[in-house]
This record gives C-alpha cells, structure tokens and sequence, in this order.
C-alpha cells in the first residue's frame, strides 16, 4: 500500500500522473536483476546468461500495488505500509462500505477471527 499525502498527489496530479501511472512507475522502480541481486549478495548460486533480463519484483503486477491519498495537507508526507508476509504471498483485497454496518463488520471480523473480545 502507498499513501500518498495530499501535497504529494496533487504535485502528480498537476504533471498528468494518473494512479495507473503511479502503480506502473513504482512497479518499474521496485524490481531489481538477477545481476544485481547477486552483485549485492541477496542472490547465491552461479550467473546466468539472462541475468541483466530477468528481474525479481516487490509484487507480481502493477495492479498489486494499492495507491490512496490520506492525510492533512499542511505536510508533504507520504508512506509505504509493506505486506505482513511478502509481496507475493499476500493478497489485496478493497471492499466498498457502502453504510455503517458493513463499516463495522469490516473493522470487527478481523479481530472476531483472532479471538479478541470487546
């Protein structure tokens, strides 16, 4: 998840950025080679022919990765919240709460699922 401030996505706004274009810009910068990997250390075994062509990814797709726009806008700040278990073994899920009551299941399903009381 990316949180955009307000500041921050109005700058993109203004050039013509689109959140389409955010998540596809991100997903570009968020991978790195084979080559890389291994140069780093963060890769072990021998290089490969293909090396410089294959990349290891932050999330499968573009579209895995969720964009809003939060905050005040006295302060250009913006946040990345990373998965709990991985980009690729973590599933994103948005659902609309179209009233208070699907608001509140939202809210009180995941601690019902982990035993808490309120």
């Amino acid at each position: 998840v990316v949180v955009l401030g307000p500041l921050h996505a109005a700058a993109m706004a203004r050039a013509g950025m689109s959140k389409a274009d955010v998540r596809q810009g991100l997903f570009r910068l968020a991978r790195r080679s084979l080559t890389e990997l291994r140069r780093a250390g963060r890769l072990s075994g021998e290089p490969g022919a293909e090396d410089d062509t294959s990349y290891r990814t932050v999330v499968p797709t573009a579209q895995d990765i969720l964009v809003v726009v939060a905050g005040g806008h006295l302060y250009g700040y913006s946040a990345v919240v990373p998965s709990w278990v991985g980009g690729h073994e973590s599933v994103a899920v948005t659902e609309a709460l179209d009233d208070e009551e699907s608001a509140r299941r939202a809210v009180d399903s995941p601690a019902q699922e982990a035993g808490e009381t309120s």
